[in-house]
């Protein structure tokens, strides 16, 4: 993994939690594929940048607000960069909030983002807070 990679991924992050959309999804790769738990609404496989805008983050903002803290970056000498956090989930129907710890897999190929592939600790929770009105 090169410094570039852990680059390319911070700037997404510092993206999201500025809210530009735009910033968030320039170093993707037109094809990107994200991979989330079949069994929560937003879950299964998105390819492309207009489903993981529209389908993904579209599915997560419907149902909750998300903040994301303790990001820790992870070097695996390849071309994946590794992502531990903390996902706040805060439900908009409820109120409820989950905070969940997350990993994730990036894969950064000439500096573009090729795959995320997401992992929660509970994904029956999440599924829950998602389910709940």
């Amino acid at each position: 993994m090169s410094v570039g990679s852990v680059k390319v991924v911070s700037h997404l992050f510092e993206s999201l939690a500025a809210g530009d959309i735009d910033a968030m999804v320039a170093n993707f790769h037109p094809d990107i594929v994200v991979k989330e738990a079949d069994n929560l609404p937003f879950g299964g496989l998105h390819q492309g940048v207009k489903a993981f805008r529209e389908d993904l983050l579209g599915g997560i903002a419907a149902g909750a607000d998300l903040v994301v803290s303790d990001r820790e970056m992870m070097d695996t000498g390849g071309d994946v960069v590794v992502v531990r956090m903390i996902g706040t989930f805060t439900s908009k129907h409820t109120g409820r909030t989950v905070r969940m710890p997350m990993v994730e897999l990036w894969k950064v190929e000439d500096g573009q983002i090729t795959e995320i592939d997401v992992f929660y600790k509970d994904v029956t929770e999440m599924a829950k807070l998602y389910e709940e009105r």
